[in-house]
Formats: structure tokens, sequence, C-alpha cells
């Protein structure tokens, strides 16, 4: 027992940095049940794209999505002119301008009946769009398959375009026209089956940049009807598509609206199966009918706060004080409350804010949000090396969620705000975690004098 306790000893007296825990600061934070705005989740605007002039302050009712319908009846035999494609230029400028994303979407008719256009005008129509979806590809939401039929929804087509090969065809062109960072969703679960030949999306594909793992799904008549207007239809039943949609859209996206008050638009019943299918965007003002009675029934204000992601910061552990070239330890835990996890690439800094001088410094965090699924508590445990130069004082420790394009990174409107109490900061889009964090010389602890940047070592 002497020689062990002498042992203890001698590594307390050799090694002291490495013998005692560093002090942990402990943060339990509130969640907030406000309903505010964030990107790339929520209810959406519905507008036509191609004359869009100015949109109203839409981020005060929480909306930052637009739905961005491409008219283009006119050009069903011919190629988009010069003018057409300057005013949907000039529609992402607005949008852009707004703080908002948009979800594009071309069509060629407005009701059963109306001629689309041949395969070969379609791909003529996604060669014009493809420098300008790729010059905005930072403002993208996502992009319906569109083309096919009325409402660009997949079906009626005058052209015959409804076959699987043609709908595969158009599919995989407008994935190759779009950045690889952005999906596209179609119509119905059958649809995707028969594409992909019944290969299903396993997290080991997520996010890989195939065809299978960008394509998504769209409801227009979400809760309407006992197929939902043919949404599920012939060998796939409702519970079996909505099995496997909700299986798929952990990784990629599914919304869309309703088109008629239905027994399945109850609200028990509209809010478990927006959490089946990970519903992330829903539009604002279709069907009148159905968004009365989610109001009147006393479900509307759950659905605005969950419809996509909703992270609340639950708890931090974190260094009370480090020094110039330490190490600095952050665990933190995130509970996703919302019907979805972002599908969009986001990244995650660690932001320090000196306290006297403002001066801040920041790192990309290695966890990714697209992984922060609802239903279990996320924990994160990361260190970081802090720069040698760093100036002593107090700082701010923050968590920002950044928009990762560069034109929006530092736009605070497309940064990820949790649903906490008194931790936003508007201006800067980042999350406070800690508001007291030292940092001195004669911090305990060892020192790397090589520590030349700011990063996650672990």
């Amino acid at each position: 027992m002497k020689k062990i306790f002498i042992f203890i000893l001698l590594i307390f007296l050799t090694f002291p940095d490495y013998a005692r825990e560093p002090n942990l600061e402990k943060i339990n934070f509130q969640e907030s049940f406000e309903i505010f705005s964030n990107p790339e989740r929520g209810f959406y605007l519905h507008i036509e794209l191609n004359k869009l002039t100015e949109l109203p302050e839409l981020r005060k009712e929480a909306i930052t999505i637009i739905y961005g319908k491409i008219r283009a009846n006119e050009f069903r035999e011919k190629d988009f002119s010069g003018e057409f494609l300057e005013k949907i230029k000039d529609s992402f400028n607005i949008i852009r301008r707004a703080g908002m994303k948009v979800i594009p979407c071309v069509s060629y008719g407005d009701k059963i009946g109306d001629a689309d256009a041949s395969k070969e005008q379609v791909f003529r129509h996604i060669d014009q769009l493809k420098p300008l979806l790729e010059k905005n590809v930072g403002i993208i939401y996502l992009m319906k398959a569109g083309f096919i039929g009325p409402w660009g929804e997949w079906h009626s087509s005058t052209h015959g375009l409804e076959t699987v090969e043609n709908r595969r065809d158009i599919l995989f062109k407008i994935l190759s026209s779009l950045p690889k960072e952005r999906m596209v969703v179609v119509r119905s679960p059958r649809y995707k089956k028969a594409i992909f030949e019944g290969e299903v999306l396993s997290i080991e594909r997520a996010f890989d940049g195939s065809n299978l793992a960008r394509t998504g799904f769209h409801n227009d008549c979400f809760l309407s009807s006992d197929d939902d207007v043919g949404t599920y239809r012939e060998e796939i039943s409702r519970q079996a598509g909505i099995d496997y949609i909700g299986g798929e859209t952990r990784f990629t996206p599914f919304g869309g609206e309703t088109c008629g008050l239905y027994k399945y638009g109850e609200c028990e019943n509209s809010i478990k199966e927006m959490e089946q299918l990970h519903c992330s965007w829903l539009n604002s003002g279709y069907q009148p009918k159905v968004l009365k009675h989610w109001e009147e029934n006393g479900c509307m204000d759950e659905i605005k706060r969950r419809l996509g992601y909703r992270f609340v910061l639950q708890k931090v552990e974190i260094s009370e004080k480090s020094k110039p070239g330490g190490i600095l330890i952050i665990n933190f835990t995130i509970n996703n409350v919302g019907f979805a996890s972002p599908f969009n690439p986001r990244i995650v800094e660690l932001v320090l804010l000196n306290n006297k001088t403002g001066d801040e410094i920041s790192t990309k965090m290695s966890t990714d949000p697209r992984y922060w699924f609802p239903g279990n508590p996320i924990s994160v445990s990361s260190k970081f090396q802090i720069p040698i130069n760093l100036p002593e004082g107090n700082y701010i420790v923050l968590l920002r969620l950044p928009d990762p394009t560069n034109t929006l990174h530092d736009d605070a409107h497309y940064s990820i705000r949790f649903a906490n109490l008194n931790i936003w900061k508007e201006k800067t889009g980042s999350n406070v975690i800690f508001d007291n964090l030292l940092i001195d010389s004669k911090v305990e602890g060892k020192t790397n004098q090589n520590a030349k940047e700011f990063k996650e070592i672990e």
C-alpha cells in the first residue's frame, strides 16, 4: 500500500499537468418555445420566380423559404429567351437580399391537359438554367424535379414523359446540372423506387453525392385522401410509402403542401406523419381549410416550431480557464426536437470573442449537424488548441452554424439559432455557450509554444 501511495505521489510531482483533471464549468440551458426564423426550414411563400419584383418582410413571420415557380408555358417549343433568364437572375438577387432561400420548379402548364415540352426541349432548358443554378447555389434550398406534366408534378404528360426511362433521364439531367451539394425532390415514392430499381438509401450512402443520396420527396396533396391523391398507389400502400420515405428522409428532403381537408389532417395524425416523414417545409398559403383547422385545433404553433430541425442546447461542460498555447475542453449536448435534421451541408464553428476588444477568432469543428437526428440527445466532445499569441483576458465562447457557401458565410440571416433563452446574438448569428472564459499565462498546464492557430485537436 505504501508503494502505491509513493508511486501516485511521484506522478503528481513529475507530471503535474497530467495528474490533475482540468476544472470544467457545468452550465444548463433553458429551452425557448418561441417561433422564430431559421434558414432552410419552415413554411414557404409561393411566388412566380420569373415575375418577382419585391418581397415582403417575411422573416418577421418566421418564413425563410420561397417556392419559386418558373412558369415556362410560352417556351414549350423553344429555348428560354435572354430576357426570361435575366428575370430569373434578378429574382435570385432579390431573394438573396431578403436573406431567404428558394425552391425552383419549372412547369409548362397549370391544369390537366396543358401541354409540356419534349424531352429534347427540357434538356435544352436545363442546360440554359445550369449557369444560374451554379452561381446561385447558396440561396437554392433544393429543387423540385418539375418539367413533366402540369405543375411539374410528373404525371399527365402530353409528350409521354411519365415513363421510368424518361423520368430517370430528366432527373439525372437535373442532378448533373445542379451543384452536388444540393438535392432534388420527386412527387411520389414509386417514382424514386422505379428509377433506382428498388435500391434504398442507407446511412452508409448518406450525403455521398450520388444521385440516390441526392433525391428526396415532395407531396403536394399531403394528408389529403386515403392515398394522398395518387401519392401512394399501386404496389406502395400508404403505410409502406410512409415507411419507405421516412427511412430515406433521415438524409434527404421531404415537404410539400396539403390540397384538401381530410381525416389524416387532424392534428394528432398530422404531427405523427410529419415526424415519420421528417417534414422540413410546407406551403404557408395552401390548403386554407387545412391551415385553418390546425390553427383552430391548437397544433399550428407546434408545426411552425418543429418543421425541419429545431436544436435545443441542453448542457455544456467547458474549461473555466486556459492559457495562450494551452488546451480548451468543450462538451455539449444538443436535442433536436424538430421533425428532421438539416440535409444541406452545414458547418459548426467555435468562436472566442474578446470581452474588452471585441476581436474574435474561430475554428471549424468536425461535428456534422446533418447527423443531429431527432429523437435522442446528441453529445459532442472536443478539445481545442489555443494559439500562443492569443491576447490574455476574458472571452465569450460561442457556437456558430453559418452557411458554408462563401457568399453567405458572414450573413447572420443564414446562421442557425438554437431554441434557447438568452443565448442568441442576432448581429453575428452566434449562440453564446459561456461568457467568462479566462485566458491567462499564469494558468497551470502545458504550453505549446508552436501553437500558431486556433484548431480542434480531438
